[in-house]
């Protein structure tokens, strides 16, 4: 659109899984687990994409999905008390997740990046009695390429946000991993 300033993307997407394979905690002390075919999930959902130009120097995408992924006929009757989790959402698995970028490139070969990175709550466990809503991430990105070279550097959770990468709950109890802190990462590259 408007001379490839606004570019813009829609997909839907739904799929049934019959015997899906799932990995259940069956020790929340040493996270010791097994694998299980599910009877059946179903996934849909929408991924759109934005991105505007509205000059030369300025580029902002934004990318936001929507889904909604459902355990369909799901018991577990090994359990000491067998349990039916058939219409539960799928844990870790959020509905909405959104990804924000800003991009500024004031001279020829120089593009600084800013992003925003937004996860929605999601359920932690089967189930859906446990929730989790990581914070907003900020990200920066600077990449200068010159003649044959790259020079990059990436600050990661610029903010220094306390969040958890993963969480899973299991038989009542609820198990954090850390995020990362801010991390820096630089480099520099050589084209042949």
């Amino acid at each position: 659109f408007l001379n490839n300033r606004v570019k813009a993307d829609v997909a839907y997407y739904t799929m049934t899984i019959k015997d899906k394979i799932i990995s259940q905690t069956i020790d929340p002390v040493t996270q010791a687990s097994q694998y299980l075919n599910v009877g059946e999930t179903s996934h849909q959902g929408v991924e759109t994409m934005v991105a505007v130009a509205p000059v030369d120097m300025v580029r902002v995408t934004v990318a936001y999905t929507y889904s909604e992924n459902k355990y369909e006929d799901y018991k577990d009757l090994n359990a000491a008390t067998p349990y039916n989790y058939s219409g539960n959402w799928m844990p870790r698995s959020p509905r909405q997740h959104m990804n924000t970028r800003l991009a500024l490139l004031p001279v020829r070969g120089l593009e600084i990046e800013g992003e925003l990175d937004v996860v929605g709550r999601q359920f932690v466990d089967d189930t859906n009695q446990n929730t989790y809503e990581r914070p907003g991430l900020f990200n920066l990105r600077t990449t200068y390429d010159w003649r044959a070279w790259q020079f990059w550097l990436h600050v990661m959770n610029l903010s220094d946000r306390k969040y958890a990468s993963y969480v899973s709950a299991s038989r009542g109890n609820v198990s954090y991993f850390p995020g990362d802190p801010q991390t820096w990462y630089a480099g520099v590259g050589y084209k042949w």
